[in-house]
């Protein structure tokens, strides 16, 4: 991926449920993930990212995939 192409990662965020498992590889070792659940927070709500007491993997994104805004519209 180059640089700016994360960002896909996350566009369809919003469409897992719980049930749901996903795999992270990192440093040579796969990790899998049930998704428990989801919320919509404010930017400000760091405490979704507090440590936990088992292993957690938080995913985080914004919402703004759903306004539309004119093209150069930057307001």
């Amino acid at each position: 991926m180059g640089t700016g192409d994360y960002k896909f990662v996350f566009v369809l965020l919003d469409r897992l449920v719980p049930g749901d498992k996903m795999t992270v590889d990192y440093q040579s070792r796969r990790y899998t993930y049930e998704v428990t659940g989801s919320k919509i927070v404010e930017p400000n709500a760091i405490e979704v990212l507090a440590p936990t007491a088992e292993p957690t993997l938080t995913l985080i994104t914004c919402t703004c995939r759903y306004q539309s805004k004119a093209p150069g519209d930057i307001s």
